[in-house]
C-alpha cells in the first residue's frame, strides 16, 4: 500500500472529527433500517503545506495521482510524535507519553529512542488506550526504561487514509492555496483526510 510521502510536512494539523457512518438495508419489502452495530467509525483530519517549493508541490501532486490512478487508500506515518516518559518492564508494556495523545484501541503506533527497555521500540498495535498511556499488543518488557537523550518519541500510523475530494470536480484536492500571489514559485496546499478505523 502506498504510503504519504514523509519528506514534505505539514505547518499545521487539525484535530480528529470522529463520526459514525451507519449502513442501511433493505428488507424483502423495500424496508430499511439502521445496523448501528455494523457501522464504520471514521475520522476526518486536515494538513495544510504553507511555503512548498516546486520539488516538493511536484512529490505531492504526483502522490495524489498515484494514488488516485491504483488504489484509493494508503498509510500516512504521523509527521510529530508525542514524547515517551515511560515503559513498563512488564508483558505487555505499558507506554506513558507526556500529554493526552488521542490514539485508540487498535491504532498501530511506531516508537523510537527509548533505551533500558528497549523492546519498547517498534510498531505495534495498541490496546487499553487511556489519555496519556497505552498497552504495546504482543509486546514484552526487557528492561527498565530510560531516555538519557531525551528523544523516546510515539508516532501514530495511520492505514485505510483517503483523500477527501471536492464533489464535482474530477477529483480535484481539497484546495490548492497556491502558488502564493507574487509567484515566487512558493506553494500552499490544504488537504483533507478520511479514515476508516
Amino acid at each position: 500500500m502506498p504510503t504519504f510521502p514523509s519528506t514534505v510536512t505539514p505547518k499545521s494539523i487539525s484535530p480528529f472529527n470522529y463520526k459514525f457512518v451507519k449502513l442501511l438495508y433493505e428488507f424483502d419489502k423495500g424496508y430499511k433500517s439502521t445496523r448501528s452495530q455494523y457501522s464504520k467509525p471514521l475520522r476526518n483530519f486536515s494538513w495544510e503545506f504553507l511555503g512548498l517549493t516546486a520539488t516538493e508541490k511536484i512529490e505531492l501532486t504526483n502522490f495524489i495521482q498515484l494514488v488516485r490512478g491504483e488504489t484509493s487508500t494508503f498509510d500516512i506515518n504521523w509527521p510529530f510524535g508525542h514524547t515517551v516518559i515511560g515503559a513498563t518492564n512488564a508483558t505487555p508494556i505499558v507506554v506513558t507519553v507526556q500529554y493526552y495523545h488521542n490514539f485508540l484501541n487498535g491504532d498501530s503506533v511506531t516508537i523510537s529512542g527509548v533505551e533500558g527497555n528497549t523492546n519498547a521500540n517498534g510498531t505495534f498495535v495498541l490496546s487499553n488506550v487511556t489519555l496519556n498511556t497505552f498497552t504495546l499488543v504482543g509486546s514484552a518488557g526487557n528492561g527498565t526504561f530510560a531516555d538519557v537523550n531525551n528523544d523516546a518519541v510515539a508516532k501514530l500510523k495511520l492505514t485505510n487514509v483517503k483523500f477527501v475530494f471536492n464533489e464535482g470536480l474530477s477529483g480535484e484536492i481539497t484546495k490548492i492555496l497556491g502558488p502564493d500571489s507574487n509567484n515566487s514559485g512558493i506553494y500552499h496546499f490544504l488537504l483533507s483526510f478520511e479514515q476508516i478505523y
